[in-house]
C-alpha cells in the first residue's frame, strides 16, 4: 500500500470478499469510536450544544454501556425520545434538552415515558461536572475504564474488537497521564477548555498497534517493507508518481540541493533506491503476473495522478511507446451491477390537474 488514501477502500473491499487484511502500521486513534466518545464529552463540557450531545448519544461504546446499566437504557428508546424532543421543542443546548426530558418524565402518567433519556442526561451531566474539575485527567481515565468494562458479545469478531479497544484505552491512559504531569500543569493555562483542546489535538496524532491473530491473513505493508517479504505474489497499489519514487519538493528548510550538499538522502538517491527495490522484487519473482502494479487515475478529490516513472524504464523506444499507450489508456470498465427488479410496476391512473387551488384548500 503505497498511498494511504487507498487503504480504507482496500480494507473495505477485502472485508467484503472475506479476505482478512493485516496492516502492521500504527492505526490512528482518531479513527476509533473511543476517541469520538472522549471528543464528544470534552466538547460538550465546554459548548453545551445540542448537536454535540446528539453526536455523543450515537456513540457505540456509550450506547453499549447505557444498555448494560441497571436499569438498562435501550438504544432505540434513547434515540427515539431525543429525536422526539428535538422535533417538538428544537432545544439549542444539552441543558435545555435535559430539562425537557426531565419534565416529560415527571409530568407523564406513563412511568417509562422519557425515563431512559432522562436517566442518560442525568448520568452524562454528572460526567461533565467531573470533567470541569482540575483533576479531569484522572476523572476521564476512571470514566473510560468504567465504560470499557462492558464487554462486547462473544465470538472471534468480538474478541478482536475487545483487543483493539484495549490497545486504544492503553494509549488514552498514557496520554492522560502525560497531561497530569506537574511540569506540564505549570506550563498550561488554568482554563479547562484550553487543556481539553490541547489534549484532543495531541490525542488525534497518536497511534496504536493492531491486534495480531494466528489466522491466515494478507499483509498490507509499505514500500520499504516489501523487499523483505518472500510472498510469491505482490500487488503494489497506489503505484503513482510522488508515492514511488518518493520525492521531497519545495521543503522550506531542507530543499533537495541542501540535502545533497549535506550528504542527506535526496531525490536522486531515493530514485536509485526505489529502482533497485522494484528490480529486486521482479527478479525474485520471474513468473508472469507475480508482481502487479496498480495505480490510480485521480485522487479522491479529483486531482489527476500520473503513473510512477519506474514503470517507464524500458529496454528500447518501441517498448516504451507500447507501455506509455497502455499506462495512459482508459482503465477497464468495472462490470455493471445488475439492476434491482421490484417485481411489480406501479401504474397510477391519470387525473386531469385542477385549474387552481385556494390557500385554505391546500390542507385538503
Amino acid at each position: 500500500v503505497l498511498d494511504e488514501q487507498v487503504l480504507p477502500h482496500l480494507e473495505a473491499a477485502m472485508a467484503a470478499a472475506a479476505i482478512p487484511p493485516f496492516n502492521p502500521a500504527l492505526k490512528s486513534v482518531e479513527q476509533h469510536a473511543l476517541y469520538h466518545f472522549v471528543h464528544g464529552l470534552l466538547t460538550l463540557a465546554e459548548s453545551d450544544q445540542y448537536e454535540e450531545f446528539s453526536a455523543l448519544l450515537r456513540n457505540p461504546p456509550l450506547l453499549r454501556y447505557l444498555e448494560c446499566r441497571q436499569p438498562p437504557m435501550a438504544a432505540f428508546d434513547l434515540l427515539r425520545q431525543a429525536d422526539d424532543i428535538q422535533n417538538t421543542h428544537m432545544p439549542a443546548s444539552f441543558t435545555a434538552l435535559r430539562h425537557h426530558a426531565t419534565d416529560r418524565h415527571a409530568a407523564s402518567d406513563t412511568p417509562n415515558h422519557c425515563q431512559a433519556l432522562s436517566q442518560a442526561c442525568t448520568l452524562i451531566d454528572g460526567w461533565l461536572q467531573r470533567l470541569k474539575s482540575p483533576a479531569w485527567p484522572a476523572e476521564l481515565a476512571t470514566l473510560l475504564n468504567e465504560v470499557c468494562a462492558v464487554q462486547p458479545a462473544t465470538g472471534p469478531q468480538a474478541h478482536a474488537e475487545h483487543a483493539e479497544t484495549a490497545a486504544v484505552l492503553e494509549t488514552l491512559d498514557a496520554a492522560l497521564e502525560g497531561m497530569a504531569t506537574p511540569a506540564l500543569a505549570r506550563l498550561l493555562p488554568s482554563e479547562a477548555e484550553s487543556r481539553h483542546i490541547l489534549f484532543l489535538h495531541l490525542l488525534a496524532r497518536q497511534g496504536y498497534s493492531r491486534a495480531e491473530t494466528d489466522e491466515p491473513r494478507v499483509d498490507l505493508e509499505g514500500w520499504l517493507e516489501l523487499h523483505w517479504n518472500d510472498a510469491p505474489v505482490l500487488v503494489l497499489t497506489g503505484f503513482n508518481e510522488g508515492r514511488v519514487p518518493a520525492a521531497v519538493v519545495g521543503h522550506p528548510f531542507l530543499p533537495n540541493t541542501a540535502r545533497r550538499a549535506l550528504g542527506l538522502p535526496d531525490n536522486d538517491a531515493r530514485f536509485a533506491r526505489d529502482s533497485y527495490l522494484l528490480a529486486a522484487m521482479t527478479a525474485f519473482r520471474p513468473q508472469a503476473g507475480a508482481v502487479q502494479a496498480i495505480f490510480g487515475k485521480t485522487t479522491t478529490e479529483g486531482d489527476v495522478l500520473r503513473p510512477s516513472r519506474l514503470l517507464f524504464r524500458c529496454a528500447d523506444d518501441t517498448a516504451l511507446a507500447t507501455r506509455a499507450l497502455a499506462l495512459f489508456g482508459m482503465p477497464e470498465a468495472a462490470p455493471a451491477a445488475p439492476g434491482a427488479d421490484p417485481g411489480w410496476h406501479l401504474r397510477p391512473r391519470w387525473v386531469e390537474p385542477r385549474g387552481k387551488a385556494s390557500v385554505s384548500a391546500l390542507n385538503d
